[in-house]
């Protein structure tokens, strides 16, 4: 499974996986605020592990919207198992996301209306059965009665390929599912590879197009 965890972070470096990903998994982004596959920038992980020994988060892109002044970072981590704890995990990697943000806005971010960059943290999860670990964090508090209002409230989106419907998939017509339905069927991990190397040559199609103009 380890080389299937390696395949789905290389694939998803490819801003052209990340777009069609948003537009299947988070639609809004797209039509709401005009997000492109040229408004996604992949950003590093490591700063998001204090100790790089440990597993690092897998994707992490920050993403420009066309129709506001906003910008949005997406996190996503691939879960072939369940993690009881990625609740605090996801509440972890964004507040080490909003803690560098502020750092690389000193000293604007200490004014009264400095905000920090929506965070939508995502688990793709692949393992078997349905996720059942808590999704809110707040579910993981053993809090105190009468001081419930204390108790962070976080929570973060699952896909799960499982449940994905295979027809859906079929449907949309996208690298991406046709990826997920190999998978979900058959789960050939060479796939990523072949659509991999069909991504880059879309990638230099479009290059000689631009260049030709």
């Amino acid at each position: 499974m380890k080389s299937f965890d390696k395949a789905f972070k290389k694939l998803f470096e490819d801003t052209f996986i990340l777009y069609e990903f948003i537009k299947m998994f988070l639609p809004a982004l797209v039509d709401e605020y005009g997000v492109t596959q040229e408004s996604i920038e992949i950003q590093n992980t490591e700063f998001l592990s204090a100790d790089l020994k440990t597993k690092l988060a897998d994707v992490l892109a920050y993403v420009k919207t066309e129709k506001t002044e906003k910008f949005i970072y997406i996190l996503i981590e691939h879960q072939s198992y369940k993690d009881q704890n990625m609740a605090f995990r996801m509440y972890d990697y964004t507040a080490k996301i909003w803690s560098k943000y502020i750092k690389d806005n000193y000293p604007r971010s200490r004014r009264k209306d400095f905000k920090y960059p929506q965070v939508i943290p995502i688990v793709f999860y692949t393992g078997e059965g349905r996720w059942t670990p808590a999704k809110n964090i707040s579910d993981k508090v053993d809090y105190a009665k009468g001081f419930e209002k204390y108790t962070p409230k976080y929570e973060y989106f699952v896909v799960e390929l499982s449940q994905l419907d295979k027809d859906w998939l079929l449907k949309v017509k996208t690298i991406l599912s046709k990826l997920l339905y190999v998978v979900k069927v058959e789960d050939i991990e060479e796939i990523f590879k072949e659509l991999k190397a069909e991504v880059d040559e879309l990638d230099k199609d479009k290059k000689r197009n631009s260049t030709a103009i």
